[in-house]
C-alpha cells in the first residue's frame, strides 16, 4: 500500500511540474511574455520589434538603424530572463497609464507589452513617461540590442 501511495505521489508531482515552466532555472513560463517595439523618428532612431518569453526564447526583427536588420532568434539564459521578468513584476507595470504622449514631434514611440499569468497590458511611451517605465524600456533595449548569440533566420543553415 505504501508503494502505491508513493507511486501516486511521484506521478502527481511529475504531472504538476510538467507545466510550461522549464526545470533549468527559469522562474517563468512560455506564456509569460515581454514585447517591445520602437518606432521611427525623423532621424536615425532604431526601429525594431523584440519579444522574449519566460523561458528565454526571444525574437528580434530589425527594421532600420540597428546592427541586426532582419529576423533573428536567441535563447537567453535563465539569469537574464528571470532578471528582466522580475523587473517587470516589481515595477508595478499594471498601474501605468496606457499612453504617455503630447503634442511634440520627432520623438520615437515605444510600445511595451507585458503578459503575465492571466493579465496583459500594453503601454505607449512617447513623451513624459515615468522613470520606472524608462528603466524598463532601457533594460529591455539592452537585451534586444545585445550582439552575441542571435541566429539570423534569413541566413542559410550551415
Amino acid at each position: 500500500m505504501s508503494r502505491l501511495l508513493t507511486g501516486i505521489l511521484v506521478i502527481g508531482l511529475a504531472i504538476g511540474c510538467g507545466s510550461s515552466k522549464s526545470g533549468k532555472g527559469y522562474k517563468y513560463s512560455a506564456d509569460d511574455v515581454i514585447e517591445m517595439s520602437k518606432g521611427a523618428c525623423f532621424g536615425t532612431c532604431p526601429v525594431y520589434e523584440f519579444r522574449i518569453d519566460g523561458l528565454g526564447n526571444a525574437t528580434f526583427k530589425g527594421q532600420a538603424f540597428v546592427k541586426k536588420e532582419g529576423d533573428f532568434t536567441k535563447k537567453f539564459s535563465a539569469k537574464e530572463t528571470n532578471e528582466i521578468f522580475d523587473e517587470y513584476k516589481t515595477s508595478d507595470f499594471w498601474s501605468l497609464e496606457e499612453e504617455y504622449t503630447a503634442a511634440v514631434s520627432d520623438l520615437p514611440t515605444t510600445w511595451v507589452s507585458f503578459y503575465f499569468m492571466d493579465k496583459s497590458k500594453k503601454v505607449r511611451a512617447y513623451y513624459d513617461f515615468p522613470v520606472r517605465l524608462k528603466l524598463l524600456i532601457d533594460k529591455t533595449h539592452i537585451l534586444a540590442s545585445s550582439e552575441d548569440g542571435w541566429k539570423d533566420e534569413g541566413a542559410p543553415d550551415k
